[in-house]
């Protein structure tokens, strides 16, 4: 006789959608305030993380630094080339 079991639907927690997996390494001064503020509004660092991302997401502009635009403009002169 087997046993084999019949997976249920609906039950855990509901997906947050497509995502793209990332392993990051913080450095420890941030990675205790992330802590500390997922703590302090019961989110998952995983979580905080993500909002920070997604806020400040549109302040990077990839097709600007592909192009050079945001490089510094930086004079020279005899001696430094």
């Amino acid at each position: 006789m087997s046993t084999t079991r019949q997976r249920s639907t609906g039950g855990g927690r509901p997906g947050k959608g497509d995502r793209h997996p990332f392993a990051v390494r913080v450095p420890r001064e941030y990675a205790d305030r992330v802590i500390a503020y997922a703590d302090a509004t019961d989110q998952s660092y995983n979580d905080v993380i993500v909002g920070q991302i997604i806020r400040h997401i549109d302040e990077l502009d990839a097709e600007a630094v592909q192009l050079g635009r945001n490089r510094l403009d930086v004079e020279t002169d005899a001696k430094t080339g």
